[in-house]
């Protein structure tokens, strides 16, 4: 899959948390647990998706822009998002 981003966020990203944008090739989008983004009007409609990655679980948050695919951020995930992760894989 192709994937677009913001450079500017890509580098904010890798200080941030990092990983590189670029990593998402790894993401193991076959078992992500993917759902939309409700929390906040984003003007767009945005989605959380969380996979293995590098061996590690990791949420991505990302849009659809022009029908393609773009990044708006990518993290470890942390201690509740994991529990929510487990709990989610046993309705699968």
């Amino acid at each position: 899959m192709m994937w677009d981003w913001d450079e500017d966020k890509r580098q904010a990203n890798r200080l941030k948390h990092g990983i590189d944008f670029a990593e998402l090739e790894g993401f193991d989008w076959p078992n992500a647990v993917t759902r939309e983004d409700t929390r906040s009007d984003y003007g767009e409609r945005r989605f959380i998706s969380t996979a293995r990655l590098n061996g590690r679980l990791h949420v991505c948050v990302w849009t659809l822009r022009g029908g393609q695919p773009r990044i708006i951020g990518l993290r470890k995930a942390n201690p509740r998002e994991r529990e929510r992760h487990a709990g989610e894989e046993k309705l699968h």
